[in-house]
């Protein structure tokens, strides 16, 4: 597979992460969306993650031959990897 439909599909695994943690979010709010989801740091974060995503799926795609739903499953796991990093430094801030 080609490195740049790697990245694509694993854009992709990470975006539909993302949207399947902010709709349980607001799920859990009764449908209420929280205000700090307008801001630009969520954003920002929210765009990382995805381009994490994106990035190892690329690498491992040029690197290794990698299939679609392997691809994808690396862009979910490249969006989990950058969450996980950035909850383990905020681990004494009293946020987690």
């Amino acid at each position: 597979m080609n490195w740049v439909l790697a990245a694509l599909l694993g854009v992709l695994g990470a975006a539909l992460h993302d949207a399947y943690e902010l709709t349980e979010v607001v799920r859990a709010r009764r449908k209420d969306v929280p205000a700090e989801w307008k801001s630009g740091p969520f954003v920002a974060a929210t765009a990382i993650r995805v381009g994490a995503g994106g990035v190892l799926a690329g690498v491992l795609g040029a690197l290794d031959e990698v299939g679609p739903l392997g691809a994808l499953l690396v862009g979910v796991v490249g969006a989990l990897a950058v969450q996980r990093m950035a909850a383990a430094r905020d681990m004494g801030s009293g946020r987690n």
